[in-house]
């Protein structure tokens, strides 16, 4: 499998604009009693569920995300023990914070802070545009799969004009015709929007694209909608999968604690490169490759026919 490069300036960055993940994830800690389940041994996921009666696949997301941050280690084997930081949170630890977290974490003074906004993305939009990280020039029909209004697929048919492009899209996104994109682009000749749901059916196109689609869906509902691309998909057909991927559980990465949120926001989840691969081989595409704009945020999983 392809290797996942060290956090750059940029994704530093966007670790410290979602800030709030972090510290809500360490008082779910807290408030859960992982750390004080923990002594110098280390332990699999399974027994601290079981211990702390929680779900074993949701407590290991969240073990790995507090590794993610330095308060627990995890080994090669999934095992976790707790670090030096991870014993300010202990109760008995003569300078335990864990009650300062517990009180300025909680809801009532977490509500304060309720209008800041909880996502800014600023800059990734047209990484695949900004950056010559893949050759689109042999795609001859490109089709956005919740592309929202076009500003992925627009901006691609701006610098590939032989390309023709179809944005797949829900009536409520795509209802109000003056935020589309495609006419300020001057692409409207070439992109066409169709109302659509991705589970039923989705036009045909030699090569399709989803950014941060696929983490919003668990496996069955994944697998769903890859089958659906590839019935679809005409000879020697692509996909592209742009998400933020999981690396080694030696790396901090911004997509262990993004995992959180995706957890608590919905049925999704972050996934490894491994785990698009097994996505793509049950729908019945083959693995090609990982490839990274140059802000190494995101990943791109290619897979083809």
């Amino acid at each position: 499998m392809d290797k996942i490069y060290l956090m750059s300036d940029y994704e530093k960055t966007l670790e410290i604009i979602f800030g709030r993940w972090r510290s809500q994830i360490l008082y779910a800690g807290v408030k859960l009693g992982i750390f004080d389940n923990f002594t110098s041994d280390l332990k699999n996921t399974t027994d601290v569920a079981r211990e702390l009666d929680l779900d074993p696949a949701l407590t290991y997301r969240l073990l790995r995300a507090l590794g993610s941050m330095g308060f627990l280690k995890e080994d090669h084997n999934h095992r976790f023990s707790i670090t030096l930081r991870g014993e300010l949170l202990r109760k008995d630890h003569r300078q335990t914070l864990r009650g300062i977290t517990l009180l300025e974490e909680g809801p009532e003074h977490y509500a304060i802070w309720k209008h800041l906004p909880e996502m800014i993305r600023d800059g990734q939009q047209n990484a695949f545009v900004r950056e010559d990280t893949y050759d689109f020039s042999k795609i001859l029909h490109l089709c956005d799969i919740g592309g929202g209004q076009g500003h992925l697929l627009c901006n691609l048919l701006v610098k590939y004009p032989h390309i023709e492009g179809t944005v797949l899209e829900l009536e409520s996104v795509t209802k109000d015709k003056e935020l589309l994109l495609a006419s300020k682009l001057g692409v409207s000749d070439r992109c066409s929007y169709i109302e659509g749901d991705m589970f039923s059916e989705v036009p045909s196109a030699d090569a399709y694209i989803m950014k941060m689609i696929l983490h919003d869906w668990n496996d069955d509902e994944c697998i769903k909608i890859l089958s659906n691309i590839h019935r679809s998909s005409l000879q020697n057909g692509k996909v592209f999968i742009a998400e933020h991927l999981v690396p080694d559980p030696q790396t901090p990465h911004f997509s262990k604690l993004f995992d959180i949120h995706m957890m608590c926001v919905a049925s999704g989840r972050e996934r490894t490169i491994e785990e698009y691969s097994t996505l793509l081989k049950r729908s019945g595409w083959n693995y090609v490759q990982t490839w990274f704009p140059q802000s190494r945020l995101m990943g791109v999983i290619e897979g083809s026919i």
